[in-house]
């Protein structure tokens, strides 16, 4: 009998040793079977060794590793990730499956050959000599050679017969080290069932762990786990206090919209130990990582007490944050914040129905599209409906809508509509005043937009026509005979539809009339008072008060009547012709004295341009440019005649340039007074000729005799001297060729001034002005006195129809 290490030794030898691939054919089958027989076992034993090496390393196996996954749990480490217990029951798997295939597999598949067993048996049973292994060996060389002469191989197979009985197979290997396998097999079998009765739920919990890698945290002391992030709710106009949602963790990630301001709220279950604080490590995408403590809430909601962290990094969260938390003996990591572009609109479309008044106007299309601007004004009565764009598909939207002008109060109606997609449509109706419209998004992952924009509609309000009415030729006293030429402009801002004419007589409508032919740039008509007179028989005398107006429509219907623009009122004073004689006499006499102070005016001009010239007794007679001056509108004084080389050069240039100033300004004065005059001499004729004033005499001396000598004075000599003026200004400044210039404009001043004489003798002249201060008295008086006695004869004739 052999050892247990020769055996090992053995069964490595055998292993190692080639095997012929030709079987002996002639070995007897008394030395065959036993053979057999130990082949057999031998396998059978590897198996069996096997399969025990396998069952104590897999319960030893189970149990180390899921103390190493527990021990690092109280200590408040995290669990090993879902990855690494994956990769160590790979590896585990590895093992046992390696070590089955190596140490038990591969050699049971050895293929023992007979020498390698007759060997192994001689090793246990020495009374063979040798002779088992050469009655083998003789076999397998008797397929090759012819061994029937050799007396020495058939006693040595003679001899292995004899010896072969003696031999049992099961004592060859030694089962003794395969019990003890067995038993520590058994051991560890009751150990862990021992174990499993003692703590069911750890074991079923660490087999569900490493064997289904399910992702379960071990039990522990204490319970936490990620609520959620609260977001602020913009408000939209009129909600008075503030709204909050919760984004909720989902597979340990929680989405946020870019750039929004969160609050972090992290629970733990108040039945168990709640600990003081919890701690949140965070790590941004950019890299930067911190830790902060959360804030314990005095309140326990739900059998969980939470806590919540506001600030850094929630106060403006930009990117993505990975977080981890630890309280008590329970860590929470692998958590996520995502950061996605909240939803906002892109682009605002605007659908404008336009009212029937505008489309009757110019056969504009019903519908029009138009893209939202700042500064668009959309027409009144349009029906309109908003058609926004997202950025990002969409599933809510609440809106409000609210006059410009009415003020935000709590009670205001929010509007919602549900969406589908990144595109919606709100109908706002009939647009009557200007409307501000808030929205407020919600995208299809539950987010909310971060701000809310306001869009403002301006509604292009169809104002009345605006008209203007301007009397010409006559003034704000007219003869019962008169005739009024008018001008009338009109203006809307789409089209004018109707226009007329409004007549008034003291407190008495006339019928209108119709202006068919107008044109809204203006037109002109003449309202002749003598033909109303006379043909509609309407009472125009001296006394009463014609007021004239212009009126118009347009083509607005929205609210049931059109527009209605009037112009300013014209009011005239119905006269007699004497009346008005004298007032334009008295105008008459106002021009002239207005004449006379620019004859005047004209002379100090004259009188200034004489002082600028130059001295000759200061300049010694040689011909200098410059000479000395004295005060303006002041005689020479001695200064005037001191020697040149005693004056300041500078200061008389500075004197000289300021009558040259002095006089442009004088110039123009004058220039414009004497076109006033006659503008209101023309006006003064035209009144005449309107009036139908029967004075030819009085007409041809104010057109020939006043107006066309001042209007060849305006239009021809003064803007001459005007001109001259400003060149003799530049020459002073320049001191060059000052004597001719000046020369000059002396000339144009006196032609000026003899044409201005002959105007003034052709104007009347009344020395005395308390005349016709009387003369208006009376015919004030002779006025009165007509008014009143045709009342009462208004009055009688009235009380008259009633007998």
């Amino acid at each position: 009998m052999v050892d247990t290490a020769n055996q090992q030794t053995c069964l490595e030898e055998l292993s190692r040793m080639k095997v012929s691939k030709k079987q002996p054919r002639n070995l007897p089958g008394a030395l065959a079977n036993p053979l057999r027989r130990l082949r057999g076992l031998i396998r059978k034993f590897v198996l069996l060794e096997s399969l025990i090496y396998v069952g104590i390393v897999s319960l030893l196996g189970f149990w180390v590793i899921g103390l190493i996954d527990f021990m690092p749990v109280p200590l408040g480490a995290a669990e090993s990730p879902q990855v690494v217990r994956g990769v160590v029951l790979g590896i585990f798997l590895f093992i046992l499956i390696g070590m089955f295939v190596w140490h038990g597999l591969r050699r049971w598949m050895q293929p023992w050959s007979d020498s390698s067993l007759a060997l192994l048996i001689e090793r246990k049973y020495p009374q063979f000599r040798s002779s088992l292994v050469t009655a083998v060996d003789v076999s397998q060389r008797e397929t090759d050679v012819d061994v029937g002469s050799s007396d020495m191989a058939a006693q040595a197979v003679q001899l292995a017969q004899k010896e072969i009985g003696q031999v049992d197979v099961h004592t060859i290997l030694r089962w003794s080290r395969v019990r003890y396998q067995a038993i520590c097999l058994g051991c560890l079998t009751v150990l862990s069932l021992l174990l499993f009765a003692i703590f069911p739920s750890w074991t079923i919990h660490w087999a569900k762990r490493f064997f289904a890698l399910a992702d379960q945290p071990w039990p522990r002391m204490t319970l936490i786990q990620f609520d959620g992030i609260t977001l602020e709710i913009p408000q939209l106009e009129g909600e008075l206090l503030p709204k909050t949602y919760m984004k909720k963790f989902q597979s340990q990630e929680v989405v946020v919209p870019r750039g929004k301001r969160g609050v972090l709220h992290v629970e733990a279950d108040a039945n168990r130990f709640v600990p003081e604080y919890c701690t949140v490590n965070y790590r941004l995408a950019s890299g930067n990582s911190g830790r902060a403590k959360m804030r314990r809430l005095p309140s326990v909601v739900a059998g969980w007490q939470p806590f919540a962290l506001e600030g850094p990094p929630f106060d403006a969260m930009n990117e993505d944050i990975r977080l981890s938390a630890w309280a008590g003996d329970m860590r929470l990591s692998g958590f996520k914040v995502s950061v996605v572009d909240g939803p906002l609109i892109t682009a605002m479309d605007i659908v404008v129905q336009h009212p029937d008044y505008l489309r009757a106007i110019d056969d504009r299309s019903p519908d029009e599209t138009l893209r939202y601007q700042s500064g668009l004004r959309i027409p009144q009565g349009s029906q309109v409906a908003l058609v926004g764009y997202a950025n990002k598909p969409l599933r809510q939207i609440d809106y409000v809508v609210l006059r410009t002008d009415q003020e935000a109060q709590g009670g205001l109606e929010i509007q919602s509509i549900a969406v589908n997609g990144d595109s919606f449509r709100i109908e706002l109706g009939e647009l009557t005043d200007n409307l501000r419209i808030e929205f407020r998004l919600w995208d299809q992952q539950e987010l909310c937009s971060d701000r809310i924009p306001p869009y403002y509609l301006s509604v292009l309000k169809d104002t009345p026509p605006i008209t203007d009415l301007i009397a010409k030729g006559v003034g704000t006293s007219v003869t019962p005979d008169a005739y009024i030429p008018l001008t009338a402009t009109f203006e809307d801002d789409y089209r004018i539809r109707d226009r007329w004419l409004e007549l008034r007589i003291d407190d008495q409508d006339q019928p209108n009339r119709p202006l068919a032919s107008a044109s809204d740039s203006g037109s002109t008509w003449t309202l002749d008072l003598r033909e109303l007179r006379e043909a509609e028989r309407i009472s125009i005398a001296v006394g009463n008060t014609v007021t004239i107006t212009s009126a118009a429509t347009d083509y607005f219907d929205l609210d049931g009547e059109a527009h209605v623009g009037r112009s300013k009122p014209i009011s005239l004073s119905v006269i007699s012709p004497d009346a008005l004689l004298i007032l334009l006499d008295r105008r008459e006499i106002d021009m002239r004295a207005r004449v006379e102070q620019i004859v005047v005016e004209m002379r100090q001009l004259r009188d200034l341009l004489e002082r600028m010239a130059p001295n000759p007794s200061a300049t010694g007679g040689r011909g200098s440019n410059r000479w000395p001056f004295t005060a303006i509108m002041q005689p020479p004084s001695e200064d005037d005649f001191v020697a040149s080389e005693t004056r300041d050069p500078a200061r008389e240039q500075r004197v000289q340039q300021l009558r040259a100033q002095q006089s442009t300004m004088q110039g123009d004065k004058s220039f414009a007074e004497l076109r006033g005059v006659e503008r209101e001499i023309y006006q003064i004729r035209q009144e005449l000729v309107h009036n139908r004033i029967d004075s030819v005499d009085r007409q041809q001396r104010l057109e020939q005799n006043v107006r066309a000598p001042i209007q060849q004075i305006v239009d021809n000599q003064f803007p001459k001297l005007v001109a001259g003026l400003r060149d003799l200004e530049a020459r002073v400044a320049s001191q060059t060729e000052v004597r001719d210039s000046l020369s000059n404009n002396l000339r144009a001043t006196d032609a000026i001034l003899s044409a201005l004489e002959d105007v003034l003798k052709s104007m009347i002249d009344i020395q005395d002005f308390n005349e016709i201060i009387d003369m208006i008295r009376g015919m004030v008086d002779r006025q009165d006195d007509l008014l009143q006695r045709s009342k009462e004869e208004q009055k009688r004739q009235t009380l008259e129809l009633f007998k």
